[in-house]
């Protein structure tokens, strides 16, 4: 598997006993589940594997392929464990050994110790486990993860081609879609894409108005269709049109007078 991958986002983050008897015949989910045992163990079965889940492995569940969890009798399942969406799923179970990788080792031990300072909603994007799980991606597969600088690259992008901006071009040029480029901008700078490209964008337009630019070569500069979807997109922007815009600042512009001679103290 050759396709770089990058975390989407993390729907749960938690520390939790499973309650004894609780044994549901098959799971099939929507995400991936890391499981980490902190004590006690569990059964674990799918078509392909059967194991045991226990302290000092690190287990990483399969994506929407059918698999059974049940319980050892008399035995508490105590677990830290999360579940994750990711631009490229795993679809096989695996397990990895905590006590010959010293870096898994350390990882764990920190989340076993500071997952309340950190647990999220799973409704909300939370931007330090995302990271973690980021980390935790890029350790086990090295080869499959992108850098964490994919945020400042999509910026360089569109820094490098305003003031034109098109989200299209954008969205073929890295390959993904605008939801997925708005989530992880938005994780970084705090805003989408679009909104931060119209900051700038329309910071320029504002330059080359006091400029007194013609509003055809704006919408060419901008590659706008026409002047009308300027003043409109301007307006929602800046709270004016650009010609009212242009004329309050003409209006507002220091005057020149000539230079006052300061009279000296004898």
């Amino acid at each position: 598997m050759n396709e770089k991958i990058e975390i989407l986002s993390v729907n749960m983050f938690s520390r939790s006993i499973r309650p004894v008897g609780l044994t549901p015949f098959a799971h099939q989910q929507s995400q991936n589940w890391f499981f980490y045992p902190i004590s006690g163990a569990l059964n674990y079965s799918d078509s392909d594997v059967e194991c045991v889940m226990k302290k000092g492995n690190l287990y990483l569940l399969p994506y929407k392929k059918a698999f059974s969890l049940r319980d050892i009798e008399g035995v508490n399942f105590n677990h830290l464990y999360i579940a994750f969406n990711s631009t490229q799923p795993f679809y096989e179970f695996m397990q990895f050994d905590v006590n010959s990788d010293n870096f898994l080792k350390n990882y764990l031990q920190f989340l076993n110790n500071n997952y309340k300072k950190i647990q999220t909603d799973p409704t909300e994007i939370n931007d330090t486990i995302i990271s973690l799980t980021t980390a935790l991606l890029n350790h086990l597969f090295p080869n499959k993860t992108t850098s964490n600088n994919f945020a400042t690259q999509l910026k360089k992008f569109i820094d490098d081609n305003l003031p034109s901006f098109d989200i299209d071009a954008i969205c073929e040029h890295f390959n993904y879609s605008r939801r997925y480029l708005d989530l992880k901008f938005k994780q970084t700078f705090g805003l989408s894409v679009f909104q931060y490209a119209k900051n700038k964008q329309f910071a320029i337009v504002a330059n080359m108005l006091t400029k007194n630019f013609a509003l055809n070569d704006i919408c060419d500069a901008i590659n706008y269709s026409s002047t009308a979807n300027l003043s409109r997109d301007f307006k929602k922007q800046v709270g004016m049109t650009p010609l009212e815009y242009r004329a309050f600042i003409n209006e507002n512009k220091p005057t020149k007078g000539p230079k006052q001679r300061i009279k000296q103290q004898p």
